[in-house]
């Protein structure tokens, strides 16, 4: 049982060293409210929104792909570099558009005039490179919380290891210091599940050993005599037959 403990705790603790230490591929993006542009007789015609891309990862992004679906009166991109090579798509419903690398903390961003209540929303977005979609900048992340529950369960099992190892300690040493008297009822105890087969053994034999050691007894009616008792009994059934010969 603490092998297995030990082992669940080395893996958790392994995985733990390489979440922290690999190299992070993660490309988020935020857009921002619809801002007034345009104002006529105190009402808003038209407005402004910006969607920034960026890659808040360790390792360069290749091929990001970028839809925009809604009623776009105009769209420009601003890139990281000027020479960042960018292919695209523009209509007056869409736009499709597929950036070709973005470096570690690096950012682009579109800035979309629309009419008024006809802003782009988070639903008309989709963006997406080889491994998966970018996530948005704004929603909470959850890597603290993995991390947290990783660690205790570290915890957890160095504890309930620590615990198992006391009450192995325990058991074991009552088993080998139980006085002759006892010797049938201790012997025909069960392994606990936290006690190696090994260890129990062992600790059995060291018992019986022990009572070996006793030379005399004292009794003025052979039948109170605990040897005699041991002599007249059937062997018991959580008893090899090794240890009752043995004794």
């Amino acid at each position: 049982m603490n092998a297995i403990i030990t082992l669940i705790v080395t893996i958790l603790a392994g995985y733990s060293v390489f979440y922290l230490t690999k190299d992070r591929i993660e490309l988020q993006y935020y857009l921002t409210d619809s801002m007034p542009l345009t104002v006529e007789k105190g009402e808003i015609k038209e407005s402004l929104q910006q969607l920034t891309i960026l890659n808040s990862g360790d390792l360069a992004i290749e091929s990001i792909g970028i839809k925009i679906n809604g009623k776009l009166k105009q769209i420009s991109l601003v890139k990281n570099f000027i020479d960042d090579k960018v292919t695209q798509n523009i209509s007056e419903t869409s736009l499709q558009a597929k950036y070709s690398v973005l470096p570690p903390e690096s950012k682009f961003s579109y800035i979309i005039k629309t009419l008024i209540n006809e802003e782009i929303k988070e639903s008309n977005i989709d963006i997406s490179y080889s491994k998966g979609k970018a996530v948005n900048a704004l929603t909470p992340k959850n890597d603290l919380n993995i991390m947290i529950l990783v660690y205790a369960f570290i915890v957890l099992g160095y504890f309930f290891q620590s615990i198992f190892s006391i009450l192995k300690d325990s058991k074991i040493r009552a088993l080998k210091f139980s006085s002759y008297k006892k010797i049938l009822t201790v012997l025909n105890q069960s392994k606990p599940f936290y006690i190696r087969k090994n260890d129990w053994k062992e600790a059995r034999e060291e018992y019986i050993d022990n009572q070996l050691e006793v030379k005399d007894f004292h009794s003025r009616n052979i039948d109170e005599d605990e040897s005699y008792k041991i002599l007249n009994s059937q062997k018991i059934e959580n008893i090899n037959e090794y240890e009752w010969n043995e004794i």
